[in-house]
């Protein structure tokens, strides 16, 4: 459906509405008030492109008067999508890479990535297909990280996907313990103890 307002001067006046895209029409009666009118028009078979609106008024009276205008019909969803992610460790967290493929060029995109208790926000846009921005996550928690990835057009249809990532920043850690001398009676069986 879509919904048009516009501004007029004489309350109770009764109002055509009506939308075309050249081959469809759809039409809707309703009246001024308070100086204004709504009209909501079904135009989902209409086709994607410019759109021709036209208002009448007449108030029975007078003569009466029409105005027009022109709006754009965009209905198709944007797609994105994002690549394998890696895993997040001590050396790429302040600079985690996150990209993939999107399908209209200068649609804006907004990367989310969150442990459920902090949450980073990246704003970038879908640029010959592609899409790619480095951040610092190195504020999130270890454990599984959420990526979300929403795309918006200019007509604001929206599509979004979302992957998990691992994150462990944990640097392991290793010693030797003491070791015994190698003697004939162990020589056959030593034993190496290490702590990690």
């Amino acid at each position: 459906s879509a919904a048009g307002t516009w501004a007029w001067t004489e309350d109770g006046a009764h109002i055509v509405v009506s939308i075309t895209d050249g081959v469809n029409t759809a039409t809707g009666a309703t009246m001024c008030i308070s100086s204004g009118f709504s009209s909501i028009l079904d135009v989902s078979d209409f086709t994607d492109g410019s759109l021709d609106a036209v208002a009448d008024i007449d108030d029975g009276i007078n003569t009466p008067a029409t105005s027009t205008g022109i709006l754009s019909m965009d209905t198709v969803v944007p797609t994105i999508d994002i690549s394998n992610p890696i895993d997040v460790n001590h050396t790429n967290q302040s600079i985690y890479p996150v990209s993939g493929r999107c399908t209209e060029g200068g649609d804006e995109i907004m990367i989310t990535l969150t442990d459920w208790v902090t949450i980073v926000n990246e704003l970038t846009t879908c640029n010959a297909s592609e899409y790619s921005i480095t951040t610092d996550i190195s504020s999130l928690e270890d454990w599984p990280i959420d990526i979300d990835a929403d795309i918006q057009d200019e007509a604001e249809n929206i599509s979004d996907t979302d992957i998990s990532a691992n994150k462990d920043t944990l640097l392991p850690t290793i010693s030797l313990d003491v070791l015994d001398a190698v003697n004939i009676s162990n020589s056959w069986s030593y034993d190496v103890t290490w702590s990690c």
